[in-house]
């Protein structure tokens, strides 16, 4: 499978200050898009969801804006998942806490 690296364009959201934008998007396939962030980590997302993707890539990844005011997954065992959009705070458990079992629940196709 041939990907095709193009310039980043994701002038339908506005940034605040200070976000990480994607350093590369790869056209995987029509719908599918290969996200890759400065820090090295990538992810995959659907087509038209790439400026979101990278709102929740600075929420959960760049801020940790889930980890604040001691909230910790360090030591868990099950961790639910319940909105998990695309799965990036599911990916943010497994690095953090590779033996946890996680279940991820998007409701919305």
């Amino acid at each position: 499978m041939t990907t095709n690296s193009r310039p980043i364009s994701l002038n339908s959201f506005i940034y605040p200050p200070g976000y990480i934008l994607p350093k590369s998007i790869e056209d995987v396939s029509e719908y599918l898009k290969k996200v890759i962030y400065p820090d090295g980590f990538s992810c995959y997302t659907p087509s038209e969801s790439e400026g979101e993707t990278t709102l929740i890539y600075n929420e959960i990844i760049a801020k940790q804006e889930y980890f604040r005011y001691g909230l910790s997954v360090v030591g868990a065992r099950c961790v639910f998942d319940v909105g998990a959009n695309i799965g990036l705070f599911t990916l943010v458990v497994k690095m953090k806490v590779p033996d946890a079992s996680v279940y991820a629940f998007e409701p919305i196709p």
